[in-house]
């Protein structure tokens, strides 16, 4: 079979012959549970918990997916992260400094006379032009 007919062939073969196939376009969720209910009595408590298990899988699977897809609560998920993430950085900052302030207040000190320079030196550098 070529891999067109294939991807266009809309029947499948079930694993096994006693497992009916499940594409999940023939019936609803509700008639799929209705069958298995139909099988109740064929069925044993292990096959039974299989089942329970099998949906509660899906089920969490289709969560997840759904999240994934869900652009705009991921985009605030993200944003709230980097403010909690900038927040504990802030408040890290201001307890060093607390803890700390004649070294950073020296930094800061040196960093002004710094621009200072600089700044008088562009001056003097544009003023000669």
């Amino acid at each position: 079979m070529s891999a067109d007919r294939a991807a266009t062939d809309d029947t499948t073969a079930p694993l096994a012959p006693e497992r009916p196939v499940v594409d999940g376009r023939a019936k609803t969720p509700e008639e799929l549970r209705a069958d298995v209910d139909e099988l109740g009595d064929e069925l044993d408590d292990e096959r039974r918990q299989h089942i329970e298990e099998l949906r509660a899988e899906v089920g969490e699977t289709v969560e997840q997916l759904a999240a994934r897809l869900d652009a705009p609560a991921r985009v605030a998920a993200a944003k709230d992260e980097v403010v909690a993430t900038v927040q504990d950085r802030a408040v890290g900052l201001k307890d060093r400094v607390r803890e700390r302030p004649a070294p950073i207040a020296g930094v800061a000190v040196l960093l002004l006379l710094l621009l200072a320079l600089r700044r008088r030196r562009a001056r003097r550098a544009a003023g000669e032009r």
